[in-house]
């Protein structure tokens, strides 16, 4: 018979001890309550904080904010931004830097199958913290008379009004103050991506915007985009797609580029997936890159040998690999970012087979020698299955998710794989998300 919950809910907590984080950036506290050992998830918190918790609801596990702190974790700081603890945007800012790398490497062993082998991670610092994301999604609500641009607040579908962002780049928090009177007079929500746009434009480099909008744009709206893409502007380009019409209506020149891992431009898909920080992804593409070196070096193939890629994108990792490649083959459903592959990898006399398709259902050929793959948050269980029956020597595994390359690591091991090393890129600075690549080696203890 199940126990009658006797708790009343909310309800404050004292001398909450916060025992270490978990995915997704919360700290996690254990409590007895009526009886019975519970978890808390408390937002903001850091390792071995002492703490005055707000339970605000009766779920396994439990949620909590922070109401006092009482004894602040030696890994603790007064955060440099007046908002990090309503924002959305920056989980990890309350942390001291030089503690952070330690925890994602305990959220990652955490994630990691107890009965597979896991090598340390190699930790990669960001350059530069503050104000380096060249690429972010934010939200916009317009309520006629305002509009506003910015991050959803913790766990919230709430926008947190911001006079200042200080993890966008320049250009980009630019284009975010300024959209905001942009939008004046409309009524309705949408998403807003921002990106750099031409690595060499003659006016210095600028933001692209892309807006999808559910609602009505007031007429005005258009008029002073146009202006905004002006001379003096601060955009480059937006596209903007309203509900309910086929094609956006573009002004100016709305394209994104990077830097690419040899210092050229890279086109990247308008509003399409690109890594937040333009110098932590030209860090990780090297690594990518020395990576099928070194594979290939091991081989009679040497320097070059067969390589398939899936989720390839627009190229990014593509340009990277086709170096060392003997006829790689790039596997990306999105047809926008498979036309920019072949664009980019052409501009560099790069060549590749690029195939548009669904990258989570590719056969490759016998006798690929290395599979690279990129992909989103919820991983790549069905290409981790296929390995099984139709394995490759070499594995490159780029995640994003700490749970789902646990997941892999664990069908790969019972196919025969050892993971030989795990590197961490800090691409999301004052965050809990890192960038993991993961080699797996066939047949080797």
């Amino acid at each position: 018979m199940r126990r009658p919950n006797s708790v009343k809910y909310p309800q404050t907590l004292r001398g909450v001890t916060c025992s270490g984080l978990v995915p997704g950036g919360a700290g996690v506290a254990h409590v007895e309550l009526a009886g019975e050992r519970r978890a808390i998830f408390i937002d903001r918190a850091a390792p071995d904080d002492r703490l005055t918790v707000h339970v605000e609801t009766n779920g396994r596990p439990l949620r909590g904010t922070i109401e006092a702190i009482e004894e602040p974790s030696p890994a603790r700081r007064l955060t440099p931004c007046s908002l990090a603890d309503r924002c959305g945007g920056c989980d990890w800012m309350h942390l001291l830097p030089p503690a952070r790398p330690s925890l994602y490497g305990e959220l990652l062993s955490d994630a990691w199958p107890r009965d597979v082998p896991m090598p340390e991670p190699r930790f990669h610092e960001a350059t530069q913290r503050l104000r380096s994301r060249t690429h972010a999604r934010l939200a916009v609500e317009a309520h006629g008379a305002s509009a506003m641009v910015a991050f959803h607040g913790t766990r919230s579908h709430k926008l947190v009004a911001a006079e200042h962002c200080l993890a966008l780049a320049p250009p980009l928090e630019s284009a975010r103050l300024a959209l905001g009177d942009v939008l004046r007079g409309s009524r309705g929500q949408g998403q807003l991506v921002l990106s750099l746009g031409r690595v060499a434009h003659e006016e210095g480099r600028r933001a692209v915007a892309h807006l999808r909008f559910r609602g009505s744009l007031a007429r005005e709206v258009f008029t002073r985009l146009e202006a905004a893409v002006g001379p003096r502007g601060f955009l480059q380009g937006i596209a903007v797609l309203e509900e309910g019409v086929d094609r956006p209506f573009l002004v100016g020149d709305p394209v994104a580029e990077i830097v690419g891992v040899d210092g050229a431009p890279l086109l990247m898909p308008l509003g399409g997936f690109q890594q937040a920080s333009e110098t932590g992804n030209r860090a990780l593409a090297a690594h990518v890159a020395s990576i099928a070196a070194a594979l290939a070096a091991r081989h009679r193939e040497a320097p070059k040998f067969p390589v398939v890629e899936l989720y390839a994108g627009a190229g990014n990792l593509s340009v990277a690999l086709a170096p060392h490649a003997r006829g790689l083959v790039t596997v990306e459903s999105a047809a926008d970012a498979t036309a920019l592959a072949q664009k980019n990898l052409q501009a560099r006399g790069l060549k590749a087979k690029i195939v548009t398709a669904d990258a989570g259902a590719f056969a490759w050929e016998k006798g690929t020698r290395l599979l690279v793959l990129d992909p989103p948050r919820e991983g790549a269980p069905s290409v981790a299955k296929r390995l099984v029956e139709h394995p490759v020597p070499y594995v490159v595994y780029v995640a994003c998710d700490p749970v789902s390359l646990g997941r892999e690591a664990a069908t790969l091991h019972g196919a025969g794989y050892t993971c030989e090393s795990l590197d961490q890129f800090e691409l999301f600075p004052e965050t809990s998300h890192a960038e993991t690549v993961a080699v797996f080696v066939r047949g080797r203890a």
